[in-house]
C-alpha cells in the first residue's frame, strides 16, 4: 500500500480597515480619525501632510495641523498577522476673515458703544475686552478712549475668524458737527434766550453726571446733577 496524507490550507482573504473622520473641521481645529472594522489589533496610521498625532498606534487617534484634502492611511494587523489598510481624506473649511481696521474715531457726543464698532465679514461679529477673554462684551457696554477691543467673527459654519485688534478714539474730531444748542455758548441776562449754561446730550447719555465750575481763582462757584437746574450764572457756593 502506498502511504498517503492531507494537508488542509486556509486562505485569509484580504483585510479592508474601515476608516472614517470627524469631518468637515473648522482651520485649527482638532481631527478625529476612527477605525471601525473591529478586526484589528494593532494600528499603524500616517499621511501624506503635515497632520500631528496624538498618538499614530491607538486605533482612533486625534490629528491637528491638517491641511484640506490631506489623507490618512490606516494599517491594521489582525492576531493571524494578517493586515489591512483603508484611507480617509480630511476635508477643512477655511476661517471666515473679519475687516474692522487697526484705528476707530467716534465723536464724544455721541456716547459711542460696542454696537456702534464697525467690522464686515459673513456672520456674527463678536467683540472682547482682552486678546484671551471668553467674555463677549454686551453690545451697550460703553465705549473708553484708548481702548483696545478685540473682534472676532464666527461664520455659519461655526468657524471662528482671528482675533482683530481695534484702538478707540473718542474726541471732537469724531464729531460731524457740533449740535447748535451746544455752540452757543450761554448769556444769563434774562432776555429769555441762552440764559442757563447746559449740553444737550449730557442727561441722556451720563444720567449720573455732576457738573463743576470754577472761577479763575480756582474757587468753586457752581455744583450739580441730573437733578439740579441748569447753571444760570451765578454763584451758589462761597
Amino acid at each position: 500500500n502506498t502511504d498517503s496524507c492531507t494537508a488542509t490550507v486556509r486562505i485569509s482573504s484580504s483585510l479592508l480597515a474601515l476608516v472614517t473622520n470627524s469631518g468637515p473641521i473648522c482651520q485649527g481645529s482638532v481631527l478625529q480619525l476612527n477605525e471601525i472594522s473591529g478586526q484589528g489589533t494593532s494600528w499603524s496610521w500616517s499621511s501624506n501632510g503635515e497632520a500631528i498625532f496624538n498618538d499614530p498606534g491607538l486605533q482612533n487617534p486625534e490629528v491637528t495641523n491638517v491641511s484640506d484634502g490631506e489623507e490618512f492611511t490606516v494599517t491594521i494587523t489582525l492576531v493571524n498577522g494578517c493586515t489591512g489598510t483603508g484611507t480617509t481624506t480630511a476635508f477643512v473649511l477655511e476661517a471666515p476673515i473679519l475687516e474692522a481696521g487697526s484705528e476707530q474715531q467716534f465723536c464724544i457726543l455721541e456716547a459711542p458703544r460696542v454696537s456702534d464698532l464697525s467690522a464686515t465679514g459673513n456672520g456674527i461679529v463678536r467683540w472682547y475686552e482682552d486678546a484671551d477673554s471668553t467674555a463677549e462684551l454686551a453690545s451697550d457696554t460703553a465705549l473708553e478712549d484708548g481702548t483696545l477691543y478685540y473682534g472676532v467673527l464666527e461664520d455659519d459654519n461655526g468657524c471662528i475668524s482671528e482675533r482683530v485688534e481695534v484702538v478707540v478714539r473718542i474726541n471732537m474730531q469724531g464729531c460731524e458737527e457740533i449740535p447748535e444748542a451746544d455752540r452757543l455758548g450761554f448769556s444769563p441776562n434774562g432776555d429769555g434766550v441762552n440764559d442757563t449754561f447746559s449740553i444737550s446730550w449730557l442727561r441722556n447719555d451720563y444720567p449720573n453726571y455732576r457738573m463743576s465750575v470754577y472761577d479763575r481763582n480756582g474757587s468753586l462757584v457752581y455744583e450739580g446733577n441730573i437733578s439740579s437746574p441748569d447753571w444760570d450764572g451765578s454763584a451758589d457756593r462761597g
